[in-house]
């Protein structure tokens, strides 16, 4: 939901406020916002091996549709993306 209106953001409000947010943040150009989706969902696979709470967090109506965005292909790198990513959270 957009701050500004209360309503969903259009697509590309989002993506200008996005980057805004993570030029903020420290956040590297070539990362963008769907990176995160499937970021979290691809830990959530590889912490649990359950894709049931990856769908629901990612409002998918199928796992087969969620298992698209799982990356989990390369383990060892999701590790530790996962660990860095642990580090950035309060």
């Amino acid at each position: 939901m957009s701050e500004k209106t209360g309503i969903p953001y259009r697509e590309k409000y989002y993506a200008t406020d996005w980057r805004e947010i993570a030029k903020k943040a420290g956040v590297p150009s070539e990362v963008w916002s769907m990176n995160s989706r499937s970021g979290a969902i691809s830990e959530e696979d590889g912490a649990t091996g359950n894709l049931e709470p990856a769908r629901k967090f990612a409002t998918h109506s199928s796992t087969k549709t969620t298992l698209r965005y799982a990356r989990n292909d390369v383990l060892e790198s999701n590790r530790s993306a996962a660990l860095a990513r642990q580090k950035l959270r309060p």
